[in-house]
């Protein structure tokens, strides 16, 4: 039982099920968008380009590399710090 009371009458096992499988796909769509703009600002700021600029290279090599989008994204990689930086990272 749901402790939002407007919801508890949606509670049946199909909605309930249907509602769950939802809230998954949204998480998932809502963590490659993160991916993808996380990309974006890494090889706009590392080509010293515009955003826009940046994800329509990245969909080129996800094109040329036939590869999903997330996927190429996720291979873009972080910058390395300086060695005169200190890294804010945890151990391990």
């Amino acid at each position: 039982m749901s402790r939002f009371p407007p919801f508890s009458r949606y509670e049946s096992g199909a909605v309930s099920a249907r509602l769950r499988d939802l809230l998954v796909r949204l998480r998932l769509h809502m963590r490659d968008e993160a991916i993808l703009d996380e990309a974006v600002a890494r090889l706009a700021t590392e080509l010293n380009v515009r955003p826009g600029e940046a994800a329509e290279r990245l969909s080129r090599m996800a094109r040329h590399s036939g590869l999903d989008l997330v996927e190429v994204a996720k291979g873009i990689e972080r910058p390395l710090t300086s060695p005169g930086s200190r890294c804010t990272c945890p151990a391990g």
